[in-house]
Formats: C-alpha cells, structure tokens, sequence
C-alpha cells in the first residue's frame, strides 16, 4: 500500500504523538528517525516470529503425534496455548498502560522463546502442552503490546496503512514458513520448527532493549487487580476443560462441575472490574457499541479460524495422504490473502467506513468456511486452497477494521486496555473454537468405535493407525461448526458502525 511522498512508514501520521503523550506514554527525545525504524524493524520481527508459530506448528502437528503418541490431547496443543494468552492479555495490556511498552515487550518475548525452545525438548504430549502454555503466556503480552505501540506512533488513518504493513509479515511468512517447516519436518523433525523462533525472538529483544527509548513510568503499580486476574484465569480453565470432556469421554458430572465453577469465577471476575479502582478491562469500554461489536466479531472470527488452521493440516495430511510440506502449503493462501485483505482495508476504512470493510470480510470468512465444509467430502486439494484464500481475504478485511475502530473509540490512557481487550476476545475465540471443534472430532471417532487414546503411528512411518476414511467422517462436523461460527462474525460485522476511519471521507450512505 503506498504512504504519502516523503513519509517513511515508520513515521507518526496525525497526531499519534499526541495519543501516546494522553495515554501516559512519552517517547523520549533521543528516539531518533533511525532508532524508530530499528524499532519498527523489532516489531516486525516479533510478529514474524508469532507469524511462524501459526505457519509452521499446524502442519507439524500430525507429526508430534504420530512420534509422541496422545491424540486426544492434539486439541489441547492449540487450547493451552491460547489459554495463557487470553488470561494474560487483559493483565499485560492493563501493565502496559501504566508500566510502559518496553518493559513488558521484553517479558513477554522471553516467555514466548523460551517456551518455543523448551516445546522443542518435550518428551511427552502432557510435557508438550505445558510448554505451550509457557509460550502462550509470553504471547498474552507480545502480541497486543505491538499492537499498542503501533497504535501509539501513529494517529487512526495512520493506523489502518500500519495494519496493512504489518500485515504484510503474514506474507514473508507464509512464504517461507510453509516450506521450510515442511523440509525441518521431514528432513531435521518436528522439534526444529520450535527452534525456528529462537534467533528472530532473539534479534528482535536486542532492538527493543537498545533502542526503544520510554519515559519513567508511574513507580508503582497501582492497584492491579490480581485476585481478579487469578478468577479470570482459573474461570476460564475451567470452562474450557469442561468443553474438552465430552471428546474425552468425560462424565456428566465431571463436566457440569467444572462449567459451574468456570462460570462462577467468571462473575466473580466481572463484579470485581466494577469496583476495581484499576480494573483489569475498564466497564466503561462496553457502553461504546463499535468496541462491544469488534470484541465479537473477534471472538467469533477466530473460533472460524482455528478451524482452517488447527485442522485443515490434519485433513490434508491423514485424509489425503499427503506430505508435511504439502499440509503447510495448504495454508500459505490464507497467509496471503489475508496480506492482500488487510492492505485493501486501509483505504476501505477511511473511504467506506467500518461496516463495510468488516461486513464484507464476515461475508468472505463464511464463504470459505463453506468452502472447507465441501472440501472435507473429499473433493480435492484445489477447492481446499481456494477456500483458504477466501477465508483469508475475509480475515484480512475483517480483524483489521475491528483493531483499528477500537483503538478509534478508546478514551484517552485506555487504548492499550482496548487494544488488549480485542485480542483477548480473539484469543478467547480461537481458545473456544478449538476446544468445541477438538471435542466434536473425538466425539465423531468415539461415535464410530474408536478410541482416540490409542491412535498411535504406524511402525517406522510418521502417518497415523487410523483410517483416512474414519478421520474424514470425524473431520466434517468439525467444518460444518466453523462455518456456524463465521456466519456470527459476519453478524457482528455488520453491527458495527458505518462512519469512516477518522480522517477520511464520509461514509457512503449506510
């Protein structure tokens, strides 16, 4: 997307200083234009590296669990990973309002390497999912802390172009992550695409620490609500391993328990943010209509997500027999339409307004959604790649418009709380989906005679012991839910507002 002659991308449009002067953040004098492209430069490193993640896990996933066994834990892989994200983000986006960027950048960075190099080590699943928690908690900071600082340097329409840059990561990504995850795959094995992430999360930290230069920040933290952290983070736990039950053939009982104490910490949680003096997630946030619309669509667009991603690779692989390095091909055309929808809706958002960036993007994720449903009955690798583009094209267009309508809406010193918000909700999504979509896949093979516990690789090949025609049956509900879930994005896309992003034309009329 082209910037404005003589404006380097990295450089604050419109009154971003400003913004990030009201939200308490100052970025100090000698941060130079050289120092803000290194920055830049770090941030885009960082979302490469959780770019990766998505890219190159997946597909390997068939692999992890054709070489470790405990196929009834492949849902769990994802779930705990987005687990800790999602507790985390409302916490470190809360800090990073009143702490600062930089500090909690680096904190979350170092959980997230770390926990990509010790999953690398697992000698186990159970040992591999914990890892992944670790992983997910660094992310719970990472990924909204970059969003926020974007969100700092630059003014609303700046914004959207920095959404289309950034996004444009996605792409380097899935160009290369794709194949060389495959050939790490079957050439080095699966415990190098963990590694990958090591010397790009080690590169971006040294940028950040050396040249993001912050202001003193308050000296203490004032009142941080962490009882309310620790009934958001165990509620959650809860409710989420009571979705997991019923695939793992877990009782009645086990899961009304587990659901009535997830969801009573969960209202414990939201009468302590109404009196909390700091609360962890501002109540006042959800009078505003785009911000309660852009949490939804969120929400729901990622549980439609995790459907391509978490188990388009397991079809592609245990259905069509097809190599690791095809399954990760399989979703490079939802990498790169999502590069081209996030560059479109910049200019959609400041010349026809946020309904119908977000409306049609919605209208797109359900198509390929659709798309996958028909694609699981066995009709080939074409539509697959076809669908994928689709839903990506809609990712692209939606979640840009809903990032950059909620940092438009946020009060001054609350746009990382709103920016945190909607990727809490993204997360909270994705976490969600995976779990209702892992617990019809088990049920599907259970309801078929097969026990998911003992799915296991056949000797010397790193293909699974169950039949491509049981996994397709089990698979097809999984679609078929993806698709109810797009449809409510779509839904909440066109609830939201129709004005434009701020500094733009008019909307057309609504």
């Amino acid at each position: 997307m082209p910037f404005e002659r003589g404006a380097p991308p990295w450089a604050p449009a419109g009154g971003g200083h400003g913004e990030a002067m009201a939200a308490g953040l100052e970025f100090d004098g000698d941060l130079s234009p050289r120092g803000r492209r290194l920055v830049t430069l770090a941030l885009l490193l960082g979302t490469f590296l959780t770019a990766l993640d998505v890219l190159v896990v997946a597909p390997a996933m068939p692999s992890v669990v054709a070489d470790l066994g405990g196929f009834a834990l492949y849902p769990w892989v994802f779930s705990a990973y987005l687990l800790a994200a999602t507790a985390t983000t409302p916490v470190f986006g809360h800090l990073s309002d009143i702490r600062g960027r930089k500090r909690l950048y680096l904190l979350g960075l170092s959980l997230f390497v770390g926990g990509s190099a010790l999953s690398g080590t697992a000698w186990s699943m159970e040992v591999l999912v914990a890892m992944r928690a670790l992983q997910g908690l660094g992310a719970g900071a990472l990924v909204p802390v970059t969003l926020t600082l974007v969100g700092d340097l630059h003014g609303t329409e700046g914004r959207a172009r920095m959404q289309g840059v950034f996004s444009s990561v996605w792409g380097v990504a899935s160009v290369v992550g794709p194949p060389v995850g495959g050939a790490l795959v079957e050439h080095a094995g699966w415990r190098w695409v963990f590694y990958l992430n090591v010397p790009f999360g080690l590169a971006a930290g040294w940028l950040i620490h050396r040249h993001l230069h912050e202001p003193r920040g308050p000296s203490r933290i004032r009142g941080l609500d962490l009882p309310g952290a620790l009934a958001l983070a165990v509620g959650l736990a809860g409710l989420l391993y009571a979705l997991h039950c019923p695939g793992r053939g877990g009782g009645g009982i086990e899961v009304g328990v587990l659901a009535v104490l997830g969801v009573g910490l969960l209202v414990v949680f939201a009468f302590r943010e109404r009196q909390a003096a700091e609360p962890l997630v501002d109540p006042s946030l959800w009078r505003d209509r785009t911000l309660v619309a852009a949490n939804a669509g969120g929400f729901l667009g990622f549980a439609a997500l995790y459907c391509a991603t978490a188990f388009v690779p397991l079809l592609v692989r245990g259905v069509f027999g097809a190599s690791a390095q095809a399954a990760g091909l399989a979703l490079m055309p939802l990498s790169l339409a999502w590069l081209a929808g996030s560059a479109a809706a910049g200019r959609l958002l400041v010349r026809a307004g946020y309904r119908a960036s977000v409306g049609l993007g919605g209208a797109c994720i359900a198509i390929g959604c659709g798309g996958l449903v028909a694609a699981s009955q066995g009709t080939g690798g074409f539509q697959i790649h076809s669908a994928m583009a689709v839903l990506g094209a809609g990712m692209g267009l939606a979640m840009t418009g809903f990032i950059v309508a909620a940092q438009g809406a946020a009060p001054p010193g609350r746009m990382g709380m709103a920016t945190s918000s909607v990727h809490f909700f993204r997360s909270l999504g994705g976490a969600v989906g995976v779990a209702v979509l892992g617990a019809v896949m088990l049920a599907g093979l259970r309801g078929q005679g097969i026990e998911p516990s003992g799915i296991g690789s056949v000797a010397g090949e790193a293909r699974l012991t169950v039949s491509p025609e049981a996994l397709a049956a089990a698979l097809q509900p999984v679609f078929a839910s993806g698709l109810a879930f797009a449809l409510g994005a779509w839904g909440a896309g066109l609830a939201m507002p129709g004005k434009a992003a701020r500094g733009g034309p008019p909307p057309r009329p609504a």
